[in-house]
């Protein structure tokens, strides 16, 4: 990974607006926040707060109003779209929280792809694909439709997609929102493992509190600015001391 020392993900001063019927909706005002490598952040906040807006921004599929969005150093609203494409497929994955898969793709094709989209190699795909699948608990469903899984089994394949990539850089939407408790712990262990065993970096976007727990740093959002930011506790403890999360 390339970027400066500290951050692999920064924003400074950003503001946000959309045109309203009336007047401008300002979605972030002034947001600056580093996400720093190897570090897991976790962001909690009422809808409409800019939760969403913000992992939009760092992937480059929102550009800001003004101030800048860099991610390993390169600025995303300078990048043309092709540019932009190939950092979301080498640097950032992106669990949406709708999960974004393919009906008529098996549950296997649907992880691969990214991989297949950056020109990797047959054997590698299969390896990497059979690999995050184990990871999430679905291996023995890769030749599965997504019709045929429940919504939290989606859930795990739209982040076993995200796993395989291997990017230094994972955003990611409510990914626990459609899971039980048993399996949302395994999927935020597994985020958990990544930052400790790989350096990776996550911003993980929820509504959970026991979820938000899992962070080096939880940040609340409150009408696009950041309202407060405390340090995470680790893999499930008790945050009813995280002042301003609701």
């Amino acid at each position: 990974m390339t970027g400066t020392a500290e951050g692999i993900a920064e924003l400074r001063d950003v503001h946000v607006t959309y045109p309203g019927r009336s007047e401008q909706v300002h979605a972030l005002r002034g947001l600056s926040l580093t996400v720093r490598r190897g570090e897991f952040i976790t962001v909690m906040g009422p809808s409409g707060s800019g939760k969403t807006t913000m992992l939009n921004l760092i992937a480059g599929l929102e550009r800001p109003t003004s101030g800048s969005v860099c991610v390993n150093g390169q600025n995303m609203a300078k990048l043309n779209d092709t540019a932009a494409s190939v950092i979301r497929r080498r640097d950032i994955s992106y669990v949406f929280q709708f999960f974004n898969l393919l009906p008529r793709l098996p549950v296997g094709e649907n992880v691969a792809i990214p991989l297949r989209a950056d020109g990797i190699g047959v054997a590698e795909i299969r390896r990497r694909t059979r690999d995050v699948l184990e990871k999430v608990g679905l291996a023995d469903r890769i030749d599965g439709f997504p019709d045929e899984l429940s919504g939290g089994e989606r859930q795990r394949v739209a982040i076993a997609r995200a796993l395989a990539t291997n990017a230094g850089l994972i955003l990611a939407d409510e990914p626990t929102g459609n899971l039980d408790t048993r399996r949302g712990e395994e999927i935020l262990n597994i985020f958990r493992d990544l930052v400790e065993g790989e350096s990776r970096s996550i911003v993980l976007v929820t509504h959970d509190h026991r979820a938000a727990a899992y962070g080096d740093r939880m940040i609340s959002l409150r009408d696009g600015q950041i309202a407060d930011e405390v340090a995470g506790k680790h893999r499930g403890a008790d945050v009813s001391d995280f002042p301003g999360a609701g």
